[in-house]
């Protein structure tokens, strides 16, 4: 569903900067979408429900010299924040890393993609590689290896932030929440940051969260000397905003199976009709998955520094698909 949100109001449309390094087949540069709604982009994304693993947390803990970022201390809070639907996984052997009383819906979907054929090819493929066959993907100790994934998806619907946190509490006298608004500058008091939003500005003994990128940041006197000095701005800490893209690359890679129900136009749209049905109806099927649904692959000796993601239809237009099948058809 994110890539329909491209260029639409829901979004920050923000590209970096371009280069000769990276996404050099973009005409605008590297897309860095994110999220211009109430829950950020969680209204938005693949709705994969990924914690990441227990070395991540530990590095972060030694970066800050700060204990509490550790896993030990970490996976509790994450538990505290799940309500976790699935009864294999909280009642399993990993129920010690999911919670069943929070806020936020994680799911597993019983769309069977068994139809396509795709499913049986790719797990004969994965145990003929000697991969290893993961229960889920935020069970440990093991993180490596292949795996179906759960998603925040609720009753069949998108599970976002705004959603899980804060429709519960919205009539809250104590709870004030300000639509249409953007931080413009954050000013800093006694080592305490009070948002700025439209000139109005909120006091700091309460908690604030506030949507921002990286314009507010510099505007506050966060930045690299040099380019604040452009814009007359006193600095106040520097940091190199806006210079340390970590982003995750991605390569396209098509598989193409015979004899699929769904290739024509006329399969298409008696599938899309069925699936529109049962989702009205019984609020499953293909219109209750999140973007990746089919099966997600972590994969490394030890710890996973890259992942594979299985998507079962794309929807290409002819002039793409067409020279892709034309240029492999003799590794077919």
């Amino acid at each position: 569903m994110w890539a329909f949100n491209l260029n639409t109001t829901v979004a920050h449309n923000i590209f970096a900067e371009k280069s000769f390094h990276y996404s050099k087949a973009f005409k605008t540069g590297t897309d860095c979408m994110s999220g211009n709604q109430i829950g950020g982009s969680t209204g938005m994304n693949a709705m994969m429900y990924h914690c990441g693993n227990d070395r991540d947390y530990n590095d972060w803990a030694g970066i800050t010299n700060d204990r509490s970022w550790n896993y030990e201390n970490m996976l509790p809070l994450i538990k505290r924040t799940q309500n976790n639907q699935d009864p294999k996984l909280t009642y399993g052997k990993c129920a010690a890393y999911h919670g069943t009383d929070g806020p936020l819906v994680c799911s597993s979907s019983d769309y069977d993609l068994y139809e396509d054929n795709l499913l049986p090819i790719l797990k004969s493929i994965i145990k003929e590689g000697n991969i290893r066959e993961l229960e889920e993907i935020n069970c440990g100790p093991q993180y490596t290896g292949f795996t179906h994934i759960q998603s925040t998806v609720n009753n069949g619907e998108r599970e976002s932030a705004a959603r899980a946190f804060l429709v519960p509490i919205k009539d809250f006298p104590n709870f004030y929440l300000m639509k249409e608004s953007f931080v413009d500058k954050f000013i800093s008091k006694s080592k305490m940051e009070i948002f700025c939003e439209r000139r109005q500005c909120l006091k700091p003994n309460n908690l604030h969260a506030a949507k921002s990128h990286y314009k507010p940041k510099e505007k506050s006197g966060i930045g690299r000397e040099n380019d604040l000095k452009k814009c007359k701005i006193p600095q106040i800490i520097d940091l190199p905003v806006g210079y340390h893209l970590s982003d995750h690359f991605m390569t396209l890679h098509l598989f193409l199976l015979p004899d699929n129900q769904t290739s024509t136009p006329e399969g298409a749209q008696a599938f899309f009709s069925n699936e529109g049905g049962r989702f009205f109806t019984q609020r499953s099927g293909f219109f209750t998955t999140s973007d990746v649904q089919i099966i997600f692959g972590l994969l490394n000796q030890n710890l996973p520094d890259f992942d594979v993601i299985f998507k079962d239809k794309y929807g290409f237009k002819d002039e793409f698909a067409n020279p892709a099948i034309e240029a492999n058809k003799h590794f077919s």
